[in-house]
């Protein structure tokens, strides 16, 4: 496929749906211990600090490596913004609107999409657990597997691989994929408002680096994935990387285009609403989409059950802010 002129498909028409459908069991909505919001479900496991695939690095002030799969974390602080958009330039837009004003408390979220290294390396260590081979095995192997992604599979073990030198590539997954990885590891898919927030920072930026758009900052309107973090224009106001290219990233919501209208002032979650029930909310813009997929009111998704080209995932955690620790 051209992913050039992927930003004019339709939507419906630029999924691969799975021939295998498995149930969606989305874990109960809970509070952790430090007041943010997460999913019940398995505890973080213990992975090699070799699978994040990248050099060691100390962190500054305002980051953490996460234990579990030895990737660096930033901290985005609590804060109100305005939500959304009223783009004259995009008319297309409507489920952006109205603007409206939230606020979201603080939280950790990753500071590079999830890698090919770091998602083979849980896969692997997971596979032989027979409820997580149930789950995604009949499903999302398809997904990470994409012919653009840079992981393969051992028919005969069932074993990912990751393609040599691509192991820092964004890992191309489904919904499911990102929500169980996120889930092993202790973490969480982040919500539509962290999402936007963390990319907007306090100055309402339109895009991570500014409001005047500049194609050489990111990874957009090219035809293949790079590294993550080989972008270094595109960088959001908390320090995190590829938030406007490289890949889309899923989020934990419920997509509904009319959700804003109604939506909560305080930690908005669409975690229910009537709009086709099996569509998850997608985030950012991709090395094959547009500069208005960039930015960071902008909004798609895909049905959970279904294989979205260009699709990656960041996680993100509750825990203390770095002047607690």
């Amino acid at each position: 496929m051209n992913m050039r002129l992927i930003s004019s498909i339709p939507r419906r028409i630029k999924l691969q749906l799975c021939p295998l459908g498995v149930t969606c069991r989305l874990a109960a909505r809970r509070r952790d211990k430090a007041g943010s919001l997460s999913y019940g479900g398995v505890s973080g496991i213990a992975m090699l600090a070799a699978s994040f695939g990248l050099a060691a690095v100390a962190p500054a002030a305002s980051e953490r490596v996460f234990p579990a799969d030895k990737g660096p974390q930033v901290w985005v602080p609590p804060g109100e913004f305005v939500m959304g958009a009223d783009d004259p330039d995009a008319p297309d837009r409507p489920d952006e609107r109205p603007p409206h004003k939230v606020t979201v408390d603080g939280f950790w979220m990753d500071k590079f999409e999830v890698t090919c290294a770091q998602y083979v390396a849980f896969f692997n260590a997971k596979w032989k657990d027979k409820p997580l081979k149930d789950r995604l095995g009949t499903c999302d192997l398809p997904k990470v597997t994409w012919p653009e992604s840079g992981v393969v599979q051992d028919r005969s073990t069932g074993e990912l691989k990751v393609i040599p030198g691509r192991e820092k590539w964004p890992v191309l997954v489904g919904w499911h994929a990102a929500f169980y990885y996120c889930e092993a590891m202790g973490k969480r898919l982040p919500t539509e408002a962290e999402w936007e927030w963390a990319v907007r920072g306090s100055d309402g930026r339109k895009y991570p680096w500014g409001n005047a758009w500049d194609p050489k900052k990111a990874n957009v309107g090219t035809d293949k994935i790079v590294a993550v973090g080989s972008f270094t224009g595109d960088v959001s106001p908390f320090g995190l990387f590829d938030m406007a290219g490289n890949v889309r990233e899923w989020c934990a919501d419920r997509y509904e285009p009319t959700y804003y209208q109604q939506s909560p002032i305080k930690n908005p979650f669409n975690y229910g609403g009537t709009w086709e029930p099996w569509d998850r909310a997608i985030r950012g813009g991709g090395y094959g989409f547009t500069e208005w997929d960039s930015r960071a009111s902008s909004r798609g998704s895909a049905p959970y059950l279904a294989s979205a080209p260009c699709t990656g995932f960041r996680c993100v955690a509750g825990g203390p802010p770095p002047t607690a620790q």
